[in-house]
């Protein structure tokens, strides 16, 4: 782990002094914006790395134990982004059989230690009547509001774990402040473009985080995850987690590059860059299809029980039926109870109407010149038999 760690360290400073160094080379409103952004996140992402990092130390000595948690059929949510990955994960999460990462514990707290300590405060908080609760409530709400819209979330929200990952710099939301970075578009491809040895370190630092998460919550129960940017691990998840499930959610691209474009925009301003320039817009583009061709060439490769498929139509017109389905194909057990309250949200399903507007065009984009980008993509949802919803 400390030599993933030093290495990751030496990169982030390399990245910063790259990202500085463009911005002072082609002076202009946007890149003075994104050097006083750089100034100003960057020391207390540092300090909260490495504090998360000490603690993630110390669990080796207080809590020895984690290590040799089993990890059994844990179950991986991936696909391409804007795909309805967030609304499968949250859904799968409430079957008390399982157990999946909120955000709070992605960002402040991956390790036993520090959630120990949270507990602890929390418990003391609601002593005293939540004064501290209270306060985070208000503080979360003024920071989130903007991003409902886009991808509602909170800090006890189910959360995609790939944040836990930011010590190491194996997050690929590190495109929106450091869209130029070679590391973060390798990422994009793991599989197929990290080396041998540090796509092994990166899992092993990974499976330790899912060992600690089992250990806190209860290692009886089922591992859930759901991260679209995993989507191009899916090889060395298999290799990590040999009993593992996969789900890929896919969706028409013409729907949802410009939709995960849209998604970027705001983030990616206040950093001072634009995802509609063409030269990020082109590069993305070819990520997002390098996903369906990769997902479906992979899943190709995969026992039926293993893997599945889900289309987001299916998510909006029938969520109860396609949960069930996944889990028979999956053979694993369905809750009566989980099974009822999966029904319950049939009808909202049917009726949600997302509140996040986004036009093709404003990114240059045509219907036309998506279809054509991604001929590939078509080909393999039209013709895999194990994409069809979730036919066997």
């Amino acid at each position: 782990m400390f030599e993933l760690l030093f290495r990751s360290a030496i990169r982030f400073a390399g990245m910063c002094c790259v990202a500085v160094g463009q911005s002072f080379a082609q002076p202009s409103g946007k890149s003075l914006r994104r050097v006083a952004m750089l100034v100003l996140l960057v020391p207390p992402f540092v300090v909260l790395q490495l504090v998360n990092c000490v603690c993630l130390a110390l669990d080796s000595l207080l809590f020895p134990s984690f290590r040799r948690v089993r990890i059994v059929s844990p179950v991986f949510i991936v696909g391409v982004p804007r795909s309805g990955t967030t609304f499968l994960h949250r859904v799968l999460a409430i079957d008390d059989a399982s157990t999946t990462l909120t955000a709070w514990e992605c960002l402040f707290a991956p390790s036993i230690l520090q959630r120990h300590v949270v507990r602890g405060v929390a418990r003391i908080d609601a002593l005293i009547g939540r004064p501290l609760g209270r306060s985070l409530s208000w503080l979360e709400r003024r920071l989130t509001s903007r991003l409902q819209k886009v991808h509602a979330t909170g800090l006890s929200a189910p959360e995609e774990d790939f944040l836990t990952l930011l010590p190491v710099l194996g997050c690929f939301l590190l495109i929106v402040p450091f869209p130029e970075s070679r590391w973060v578009w390798r990422l994009g491809r793991f599989d197929l473009a990290m080396p041998l040895h540090t796509r092994q370190q990166f899992m092993e630092f990974y499976r330790g985080l899912v060992q600690r998460h089992l250990y806190f919550h209860g290692s009886c129960r089922r591992f859930l995850s759901k991260n679209p940017s995993f989507s191009p691990m899916v090889r060395s998840l298999r290799e990590t987690f040999p009993s593992c499930r996969i789900v890929a959610c896919l969706r028409d691209p013409v729907e949802a590059v410009p939709s995960q474009l849209s998604a970027l925009r705001d983030a990616m301003t206040v950093f001072g860059h634009d995802p509609a320039s063409q030269p990020f817009r082109d590069r993305f583009l070819a990520q997002m299809a390098w996903y369906y061709e990769y997902l479906l060439a992979e899943f190709s490769k995969t026992p039926g029980n293993r893997q599945a498929i889900v289309l987001m139509p299916s998510l909006r017109a029938d969520i109860s039926g396609t949960v069930a389905a996944l889990y028979r194909r999956f053979e694993l057990p369905l809750p009566v109870a989980f099974q009822r309250a999966v029904a319950e949200l049939d009808a909202a399903a049917r009726s949600y109407s997302s509140g996040h507007r986004y036009e093709a065009s404003a990114f240059g984009l045509s219907e036309a010149d998506i279809r054509d980008r991604f001929a590939a993509a078509y080909r393999g949802i039209g013709t895999g038999t194990q994409v069809s919803g979730l036919a066997a």
